[in-house]
């Protein structure tokens, strides 16, 4: 065999190597790409771009993968105290899932004696309110004075008020969550 012999390729070996652009493709190996590779290239033919390519082979839509949105909805959290410093407040729907998160801090002291209304979820004419007894309490230990506020919801109202001696003073901070499905 000459030098010039081994520098020929056999008609098997082109075939082989030969990636046609318009025919279709079988790989049995490793395809690596040098170069970005669009997802239109995979789409399958007679779908639209909801649909995606599953691992095991086939495709799904994928709104029926199911999932779950948050929505804000903190606007609906109304009345808001004007001696309380709201440093955190969100109001979140997840489908009939609602849960409620503030910290919240006075401006001034409280005194033992007040039930103080935080704020008022929702309105007479809207169902966002939690479908709780009247009267539901709530106990929250506040770990700087040791002492107990407790918080109430009584139609659509949050109320706050402490069963010690002392006030609710300025520098108790306290972070609150209330969950509730309707």
């Amino acid at each position: 065999m000459s030098e010039n012999e081994e520098d020929y390729l056999t008609r098997g070996e082109i075939y082989n190597a030969f990636v046609s652009r318009y025919d279709n493709q079988t790989i049995y190996g490793t395809k690596t790409f040098n170069a970005n590779v669009t997802a239109a290239g995979f789409a399958k033919t007679g779908k639209d771009d909801t649909s995606a390519l599953l691992a095991g082979g086939g495709d799904q839509l994928l709104s029926s993968f199911g999932g779950v949105q948050v929505e804000d909805i903190t606007s609906l959290v109304v009345n808001l105290h004007s001696n309380i410093t709201f440093n955190y407040l969100k109001l979140t729907r997840i489908g009939t899932f609602y849960t409620l998160m503030m910290e919240i801090q006075p401006k001034t002291q409280i005194s033992t004696s007040t039930q103080t209304t935080i704020c008022t979820v929702g309105s007479i004419s809207n169902t966002i309110a939690p479908p709780t007894p009247p009267r539901t309490i709530y106990p929250i230990q506040l770990g700087s004075k040791r002492k107990t506020l407790t918080c109430v919801y009584s139609y659509r109202d949050f109320r706050i008020s402490t069963d010690s001696t002392e006030a609710w003073s300025v520098n108790d901070d306290v972070g609150l969550q209330f969950s509730w499905m309707l």
